[in-house]
């Protein structure tokens, strides 16, 4: 099975090379890959390393009607896997502007932000998605420790890590969380 998927992945990617996917099939035009096929190709390409042309397929398999939904998530690992941190800025935002809402996107977002140094916009981030779940842990110690590693904001920091230690006290982070505060607690 998977030896066939890499077949058709590298069938796939001989086509593109001598023209690129094709655009929308006209009557006479042979049937290109469907989307599910182009999404199963990128996992194939992906599993195997090749990050970016992975991504090329995912975005293709949206042009064949697979929901950015199905693709945004593999799309962010493609770019932060492949050290593409700017790119996985720009498919994070996109997306964001379809769907606001999506935490988890948004999160992915701060980390990209971060990656390339730009701490208030990573902060700015974390803080959004602690204003719809100031239950998550994990961003108060995200945020905590960029605020630390910046050397700004140090009552924030220290309510960060706070947070975190009241929500895991026993988390894989808490003696670190432990360690930045100003005072210690009992």
């Amino acid at each position: 099975m998977r030896a066939a998927v890499l077949l058709a992945a590298m069938s796939c990617m001989a086509a593109a090379c001598a023209g690129g996917l094709p655009g929308p099939q006209s009557a006479g035009d042979p049937p290109g890959p469907s989307g599910q096929e182009l999404l199963s190709m990128a996992d194939a390409l992906a599993s195997g390393g090749d990050h970016v042309r992975a991504g090329q397929y995912l975005i293709a398999a949206q042009t064949r009607g697979i929901s950015d939904r199905q693709v945004i998530g593999r799309l962010l690992k493609l770019d932060a896997a492949g050290g593409q941190y700017r790119l996985g800025i720009e498919h994070a935002e996109a997306y964001l502007q379809a769907h606001p809402s999506e935490l988890s996107v948004r999160q992915c977002l701060a980390s990209f932000y971060l990656a390339i140094g730009e701490t208030a916009e990573a902060a700015r981030e974390y803080a959004r998605v602690l204003e719809r779940r100031p239950n998550n842990p994990e961003v108060h110690f995200a945020l905590a420790t960029l605020l630390r590693d910046a050397g700004i904001e140090r009552a924030r920091m220290d309510e960060h890590y706070r947070a975190y230690i009241a929500l895991a006290p026993h988390g894989r982070h808490a003696d670190e969380a432990r360690a930045g505060l100003f005072e210690e607690l009992p």
